[in-house]
């Protein structure tokens, strides 16, 4: 995997150097419109679209035939319309591995580069790794929690500080399970949405939220350009 790591930093060396808003924010779309592209490719459009006029029309016939209690007719209707979902699933394969290739060579990179590193604890003590990075630490109780490194140039802080490891910037969260300290985590990319998130009740998101964000409106935008069905 640090190969492929190694890969795609290369590759988006311009897009990281912007800032990770930038970075997720185009490899999020990029990653729409080859997913996009592959089921404009991969799929028969024509025959797609076919499938889903009779399985609307199968609907409507199924609506009445329940309503006039017409078992045997609701049977036949159901059965033709089993056959054509599943002719749509088989149609839907191709892309569908293509979609999952793509997700599992981006994703884990982007989860790598932005996402949270949690460290367990032994003995209060554990060891923030990234990379080629290794630092390590202590957790100490007093009159408050603080995080001690071994490094002097990283120090002592206290939870929900802001500290700079390699190129990266955390914010520290000391995790307890059972009013014992078990995992520091080490929180990374966050971005301020200029809207709060339905049902979650958040206006800020990591790179997975960003992620879905992006992409959902860049992916429907593509198909649509793409006249995929």
């Amino acid at each position: 995997m640090q190969i492929l790591y190694s890969t795609i930093e290369t590759i988006c060396a311009p897009l990281i150097a912007m800032g990770p808003i930038y970075a997720i924010a185009a490899i999020s779309t990029f990653i729409s419109l080859l997913l996009s592209i592959c089921y404009k490719l991969l799929v028969n459009q024509n025959k797609v679209k076919y499938i889903r006029t009779e399985l609307k029309e199968l609907k409507t016939k199924m609506n009445a035939a329940k309503k006039k209690g017409k078992d045997k007719e609701l049977k036949t209707l159901f059965d033709k319309s089993l056959k054509l979902n599943n002719q749509q699933l088989m149609l839907n394969m191709k892309p569908l591995i293509a979609s999952m290739v793509l997700i599992t060579l981006f994703l884990p990179w982007l989860s790598h580069a932005y996402g949270d590193i949690t460290v367990n604890l032994e003995d209060n003590k554990g060891i923030y790794t990234y990379k080629d990075i290794k630092e390590n630490f202590t957790i100490t109780q007093d009159t408050e929690t603080t995080i001690t490194f071994e490094n002097p140039e990283l120090g002592t802080l206290k939870e929900g500080a802001e500290i700079n490891i390699g190129d990266r910037t955390h914010i520290i969260e000391i995790k307890k399970k059972d009013d014992k300290i078990d995992k520091v985590t080490f929180n990374s990319f966050r971005a301020n949405l200029p809207f709060t998130i339905p049902i979650f009740n958040k206006s800020t998101v990591g790179w997975l939220g960003l992620y879905i964000i992006i992409s959902m409106p860049t992916t429907f935008l593509f198909r649509k350009i793409l006249n995929v069905q």
